[in-house]
Order: C-alpha cells, then structure tokens, then sequence
C-alpha cells in the first residue's frame, strides 16, 4: 500500500499567517491600551495612597474603594466583550 506525503504549507500559506486581518490588530491594540491605562490609574491610586494605607481606613471608606474596583472591573469586561464582538 503506498502512502501520500503529506501536504505541506505553501508560501501562500506562510504569506497569509503573517497577514493578520486588521480588525484583530485594532482590537489587540485597544485591549493593550486599555491595560496601559489601567496600570497607569493603579500606580497613582498606590501612590495617593502610600501616605495612608488602607490599613488606617474606615469601614465605610473600605466598602467605597471596593465598590470603584469592582465597577472599573465590570466597564473593563464589558469594553472588553464589545471588542470580541467587533468584526
């Protein structure tokens, strides 16, 4: 019984996994930007904060500071959904 070579890539082939679609550029791009900006509000939120740690917050000034986390964390996996969805 005689077996087939397998087939291998063409140049083609090559040539059309370097060429990404571009919406998948655009979209790596702004989820890239989205966590450059982030990062950058942590690191001022941990600098505004390094003259008063959490640990000498109240209750309530605690419950608030979570409260914007989560929410920031809820907009971003939206906008982050949105962008998936985008053709």
């Amino acid at each position: 019984m005689s077996r087939r070579p397998e087939a291998r890539p063409g140049p083609s082939a090559w040539r059309r996994l370097r060429h990404r679609p571009a919406a998948a550029d655009r979209g790596t791009l702004f989820v890239t930007v989205l966590a450059v900006l982030l990062g950058f509000a942590l690191a001022t939120q941990l600098r505004a904060n390094r003259g008063q740690p959490l640990e000498g917050l109240r209750e309530d000034e605690l419950v608030r500071v979570l409260d914007d986390v989560t929410q920031n964390g809820q907009r971003l996996n939206g906008e982050l959904r949105d962008l998936e969805r985008t053709p």
